[in-house]
């Protein structure tokens, strides 16, 4: 480790924590009375205590695996290189043999090892390790062997409390930023209710009051109304205004080119259709002259596992045309003498669409579908074509404005990940805090660890030969007098 500060020294984390450790090995219980924590437990950077689970079996030696302050928790597998030191213990635990232990020595301080662990540095160690091998994982041996550039102590006090104001400014706007997604939501969701329910376009209709030239033709297709639309709006069924509904092909799909393009689910995105990921199929020529998309269809998904995207639809735009599509699709043909294929598919998105679509779509089999009569019978509000028109323009445009929004804040986002990142990197390079030459050497501190390190080992072999017994079995080694538990003896590896 070079272009070290002044007064800082190049360690690993083996050097200055004690010896790594697996954790109990048993499976989880929800009952019991010893907590048992996981990689998952400690993946979003706090422990849900009360979601912790319970140990099956108790360890026999329960100090050995009891989780302690200031532990600090690193993900073997999995999420690898994910850690957690840990602060509060309001309940009996300990940690899964998927994690391993480390302790940090008395003479360092446990924030500044924590928050080395986030910085980008710690994660190319990581990748590093990693690199190469088919299951991600990484042993106590190669997490000792992590780098990490070491400051005096007193600095190590500076960097954590500056870090610790730093990033609970940077904790705060990222908790603001992220509240924008869900307005953003609920927002979309406000604009389509407004759109169905007519109050969108309400100044549209007193300034065209002339709109009565499509009713004729809605009082002699469409027979329901309702007092709680605008004049001249209808709630009608959605088999009212298509002119023919068909499920998609059986045949199997592959990438293979040479076949029909045919749109599966997940080419089914946000209204629309995304080719990113297309599969071909061989068609006969009749069923493909019968699955043949048009401008202005619809494809509305009508089986998943999730019942959030039953009923989620897709309009076909001038680029997917004469594409076919798969059999958990359903097309909707709209009859454009009635409705907007546009404004179809943005009602079919709307709230009270959706819950006509999910309550009956739920399936205790763990497949939610809807069929070709449950389409049909969805009831939607309808106005007048020309209305219809205006509806579409100014939804677009206020969702347009809500996408800008959203860009926006994923540009933001991206700043605060990297603002984070960035003020790690300038502690971990001594750029943070002011340096004291007065503060002694993180070296002289390494010399004060090793030389502790081996008087105690020194000591606890003096102690194993004066209780060994010549030809016999031997004592048990003794704890040397008046040390404490995480400066002596530490657990070593299973």
């Amino acid at each position: 480790m070079s272009n070290l500060p002044n007064g800082w020294a190049g360690t690993t984390l083996g050097d200055i924590c004690s010896k790594p450790q697996y954790g109990w090995t048993c499976s989880a219980s929800s009952t019991g009375t010893l907590r048992y924590i996981r990689t998952t437990d400690i993946s979003s950077g706090r422990i849900n205590w009360d979601r912790v689970p319970f140990c099956l079996d108790v360890p026999e030696n329960l100090e050995k695996y009891r989780i302690q302050k200031n532990d600090i928790l690193v993900s073997r597998a999995g999420s690898v290189g994910i850690s957690y030191r840990i602060e509060e213990i309001p309940v009996d635990a300990v940690f899964a043999s998927y994690l391993i232990r480390f302790k940090p020595l008395e003479w360092i301080i446990p924030k500044y090892i924590e928050f080395y662990l986030k910085s980008e540095s710690y994660w190319r160690s990581i990748s590093d390790f990693t690199a190469g091998i088919a299951v991600p994982n990484v042993n106590a041996s190669k997490l000792a062997e992590v780098k990490i550039p070491l400051a005096p102590i007193n600095e190590q006090r500076r960097i954590v409390a500056k870090l610790e104001k730093l990033l609970a400014k940077v904790d705060t706007c990222k908790e603001r930023l992220d509240k924008i997604p869900g307005i953003l939501k609920r927002f979309r969701q406000s604009v389509l209710s407004a759109a169905c329910s007519g109050r969108l376009t309400a100044d549209w209709r007193e300034n065209n009051p002339d709109v009565e030239s499509a009713e004729e033709l809605f009082r002699k297709n469409l027979k329901e109304s309702s007092s709680e639309l605008p004049l001249n709006w209808y709630l009608v069924s959605v088999g009212d205004v298509i002119t023919s509904l068909k499920y998609g092909t059986s045949q199997k799909c592959s990438y293979d080119s040479n076949g029909v393009p045919v749109l599966r689910i997940p080419n089914v995105s946000k209204g629309a259709i995304d080719q990113s990921d297309l599969k071909y199929a061989e068609l006969s020529e009749k069923e493909y002259e019968e699955l043949k998309l048009f401008p202005g269809d619809i494809l509305l998904i009508r089986s998943n596992g999730s019942v959030s995207l039953v009923g989620k639809s897709a309009l076909i735009g001038k680029a997917d045309k004469d594409f076919a599509y798969a059999g958990y699709l359903i097309r909707l043909r709209p009859n454009p003498q009635l409705i907007d294929p546009t404004y179809l598919n943005m009602v079919l998105s709307s709230y009270d669409v959706r819950l006509q679509i999910e309550i009956p779509a739920r399936s205790t089999s763990g497949v939610n579908n809807i069929n070709s009569q449950e389409v049909k019978q969805l009831k939607i509000p309808v106005s007048p074509l020309s209305e219809q028109q205006e509806i579409v323009r100014r939804v677009q445009t206020l969702f347009k404005t809500a996408d800008q929004i959203e860009q926006r804040y994923q540009k933001a986002r991206g700043y605060v990940d990297q603002l984070t990142q960035s003020i790690l990197a300038k502690a971990f390079r001594g750029e943070l805090v002011p340096q004291d030459p007065n503060d002694e050497p993180a070296s002289v501190l390494l010399e004060q660890i090793r030389a502790e390190q081996a008087k105690r080992e020194a000591e606890a072999k003096a102690a194993k030969k004066s209780t060994g017994k010549k030809g016999g079995r031997r004592g048990r080694k003794p704890k040397p007098q008046g040390s404490e538990p995480i400066q002596l003896e530490l657990p070593g590896l299973e």
